[in-house]
C-alpha cells in the first residue's frame, strides 16, 4: 500500500479543526501534527490512528482513534464539559 499522505493526515486536521472551533481556548496536542497552544488548562491529546502500522499491513479491526483530555494535569473522565470548560 502506497499513501501520497500519511493516512492521519485529513483525519488529525478534521478532529484538531473541531476541537478548535468548539473549544478555541484550550491545548491541542496531535501524533504526527504537532501542538496547538492554548490559554485554558485543559489539553487535548490526539491520535488520529492509533495502530498505524496496523493500518497500513492492512489488518482488520486493530486501529482506532484516540482522543484524551487533560485538565490540570489530569485526565478528565467527564463526558460532557458544557460551556464552563471554554
Amino acid at each position: 500500500m502506497i499513501w501520497s499522505l500519511p493516512p492521519t493526515t485529513p483525519a488529525r486536521k478534521i478532529i484538531v479543526q473541531r476541537l478548535q472551533a468548539a473549544f478555541p481556548s484550550h491545548h491541542i496536542v496531535a501524533e504526527e501534527g504537532g501542538e496547538r497552544a492554548g490559554s485554558s488548562e485543559y489539553r487535548w491529546y490526539v491520535d488520529p490512528l492509533d495502530g498505524t502500522t496496523n493500518f497500513a499491513h492492512d489488518f482488520p479491526v486493530v486501529y482506532n482513534v484516540s482522543i484524551g483530555l487533560e485538565r490540570a494535569g489530569r485526565a478528565d473522565r467527564r463526558s460532557d464539559l458544557g460551556s464552563h470548560a471554554r
